[in-house]
Protein backbone atom coordinates (compact mmCIF):
# COMPACT_ATOMS: atom_id res chain seq x y z
CA UNK A 1 0.00 0.00 0.00
CA UNK A 2 1.30 3.57 -0.93
CA UNK A 3 0.24 6.87 -0.04
CA UNK A 4 0.03 9.59 -2.26
CA UNK A 5 -0.98 13.31 -0.62
CA UNK A 6 -3.65 15.69 -2.41
CA UNK A 7 -4.90 18.78 -0.77
CA UNK A 8 -3.54 17.53 2.60
CA UNK A 9 -5.27 14.20 2.79
CA UNK A 10 -3.56 11.11 3.14
CA UNK A 11 -5.07 8.73 0.04
CA UNK A 12 -4.32 5.52 -0.18
CA UNK A 13 -3.89 3.67 -3.48
CA UNK A 14 -3.48 0.13 -4.44
CA UNK A 15 -0.32 -0.53 -6.66
CA UNK A 16 0.78 -3.92 -7.73
CA UNK A 17 4.20 -4.16 -8.76
CA UNK A 18 5.54 -7.54 -10.00
CA UNK A 19 8.34 -8.50 -12.32
CA UNK A 20 8.35 -10.03 -15.61
CA UNK A 21 11.06 -11.71 -17.18
CA UNK A 22 11.43 -10.45 -21.42
CA UNK A 23 13.72 -11.59 -23.98
CA UNK A 24 15.70 -8.88 -22.59
CA UNK A 25 16.25 -9.95 -19.16
CA UNK A 26 14.42 -9.24 -15.76
CA UNK A 27 11.77 -5.90 -16.28
CA UNK A 28 9.90 -4.73 -13.29
CA UNK A 29 6.46 -3.38 -14.87
CA UNK A 30 3.65 -1.42 -12.12
CA UNK A 31 0.21 -1.71 -12.43
CA UNK A 32 -2.80 0.36 -11.07
CA UNK A 33 -4.93 -2.51 -9.27
CA UNK A 34 -8.14 -0.43 -9.67
CA UNK A 35 -8.53 3.12 -9.91
CA UNK A 36 -11.96 2.92 -8.88
CA UNK A 37 -11.15 1.36 -5.72
CA UNK A 38 -9.48 4.70 -5.02
CA UNK A 39 -12.62 6.52 -6.08
CA UNK A 40 -15.10 4.21 -4.55
CA UNK A 41 -12.92 4.62 -0.51
CA UNK A 42 -12.71 8.29 -0.98
CA UNK A 43 -15.47 9.86 -3.29
CA UNK A 44 -14.98 11.44 -6.88
CA UNK A 45 -13.39 14.71 -6.09
CA UNK A 46 -10.91 16.57 -8.35
CA UNK A 47 -8.18 15.45 -6.52
CA UNK A 48 -9.21 11.96 -6.51
CA UNK A 49 -9.66 11.68 -10.04
CA UNK A 50 -6.41 13.67 -11.39
CA UNK A 51 -4.39 10.85 -9.13
CA UNK A 52 -6.64 7.99 -10.56
CA UNK A 53 -6.40 9.66 -14.32
CA UNK A 54 -2.51 9.75 -13.85
CA UNK A 55 -1.70 6.65 -11.65
CA UNK A 56 -4.09 5.05 -14.53
CA UNK A 57 -2.53 6.46 -17.54
CA UNK A 58 0.88 5.87 -15.55
CA UNK A 59 0.49 2.24 -15.61
CA UNK A 60 -0.98 1.78 -19.15
CA UNK A 61 2.48 3.54 -20.49
CA UNK A 62 4.11 1.02 -18.69
CA UNK A 63 2.33 -2.43 -19.26
CA UNK A 64 -0.07 -1.93 -22.22
CA UNK A 65 -4.37 -1.59 -21.64
CA UNK A 66 -5.26 -4.64 -19.49
CA UNK A 67 -9.32 -4.40 -20.43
Amino acid sequence: MQSAFTAGIDLPAKIGVFTETGAEGAEVSVALVKPEWVTSRHGTGVDVDALTTALNNFATAAVGDTK
